[in-house]
């Protein structure tokens, strides 16, 4: 188990350190080393997964309605488990998806707009869609 640690701690890592010289992470990008790419396709199985989550759960509209908000908050609203949903909510704001502010609230970005069923260019129905194959 050791090693999975190690390889999380370095992906983690990595993203910190494009994230603060306002870098973003792109799956075009080459990684530093070749374990490090493998563990990035297979996180990159859970970025669909989290995305029709949050959707189902409808935390886009939730956000846009009461603004920014816990985990928590979100989780009793939706009846979610508290936990699980700040780790899907922070794998979703490694991506911009969400903004996490200081007080561990989340916001939407310009990148969750198009999830909101009201947009023109939703993605909602086509994630609910895609995600319930």
């Amino acid at each position: 188990m050791g090693w999975w640690k190690n390889v999380t701690a370095r992906l983690q890592h990595w993203m910190y350190r494009r994230w603060e010289r306002g870098l973003t992470p792109r799956f075009s990008d080459a990684l530093p080393d070749p374990m490090l790419q493998h563990y990035y396709w297979v996180q990159s199985i859970w970025l669909p997964r989290a995305l029709y989550t949050a959707v189902s759960l409808e935390i886009p509209e939730r956000l846009k309605a009461q603004g920014p908000q816990t985990a928590e908050q979100l989780a009793e609203s939706t009846g979610a488990h508290a936990p699980s949903l700040y780790r899907i909510l922070r794998l979703l704001s490694a991506y911009h998806v969400f903004s996490e502010d200081g007080q561990r609230r989340f916001s939407l970005t310009r990148e969750s707009r198009n999830l909101l069923p009201e947009d023109p260019r939703s993605m909602r129905y086509w994630i609910l869609q895609t995600g319930n194959e």
